[in-house]
This record gives structure tokens, C-alpha cells and sequence, in this order.
């Protein structure tokens, strides 16, 4: 019995593991979208720039735990061009794109997932 245990509660761990890190995973995008979706909809009012969009960003962020977001990692776009949102007139199109590296959010030291994590929205200027 102990020689079974042995040699399948690596791979039963490995699961656990990888279950745990995928789920994470998932959740940290929701929130990443979920960033992206609250900045946009502050970049759709009149008189927000595009600091003040990254700043809202990286504080809701920061809110909910996930501290690995630079200001490099919020484009803000305003019709597929990098710009002031400040700028931007009725009806053109913001976009808030958030993205970190799946590595500042793992609660595992394992390699299950690599690259990086993002969420998108986009809205029209009011």
C-alpha cells in the first residue's frame, strides 16, 4: 500500500498543483478584465486623461491584491492609436488593454503557466 502511495502522490500533487495555478490563472484574468473594463469606462467620460485612466487602473489592482501591473502594462488607446483620452472627441472609440506577467501572480514557484495575462474593454467617448 505505502509502495502505491509513493508512486502516485507525486503525480496526484503535480494535479493539485496545477489546479490551484490554472485557477489563479483564471481568476486574475476576470480581474484584469475587469480593471480594463472600469478604466474605459473612465476614459468614455469627458475631461479623463489617460494617467489618470492607468492610475484608476493600477489602484483598483492593487485592490484586489494584484500588485505586478507597471504603468507600461496599461495601453490606452483611442481609436487603435496610443493617445490622450483627454483628446478625444464623442464618439471615437477607447480602448483600456492590461496585461502582467503570469509570473508576478503564481502561488506556486512551478512553470505551469508562462507568459502573460490580460484583460481588454472598449467603449465609445460619451
Amino acid at each position: 500500500m505505502a509502495v502505491e502511495f509513493a508512486m502516485t502522490a507525486p503525480i496526484l500533487f503535480l494535479f493539485v498543483f496545477a489546479i490551484f495555478e490554472f485557477g489563479r490563472a483564471f481568476m486574475v484574468i476576470d480581474l484584469l478584465g475587469d480593471a480594463a473594463r472600469v478604466g474605459c469606462r473612465e476614459g468614455a467620460i469627458q475631461g479623463k486623461s489617460t494617467s489618470s485612466i492607468k492610475a484608476d487602473v493600477q489602484s483598483r489592482l492593487q485592490g484586489e491584491g494584484i500588485n505586478g501591473v507597471t504603468v507600461d502594462g496599461v495601453v490606452v488607446t483611442v481609436n487603435g492609436v496610443v493617445a490622450d483620452t483627454s483628446t478625444a472627441q464623442s464618439g471615437d472609440t477607447i480602448n483600456v488593454a492590461v496585461s502582467i506577467p503570469a509570473s508576478s501572480v503564481t502561488w506556486t514557484n512551478t512553470n505551469f503557466i508562462s507568459g502573460n495575462l490580460s484583460g481588454q474593454s472598449s467603449l465609445a467617448k460619451e
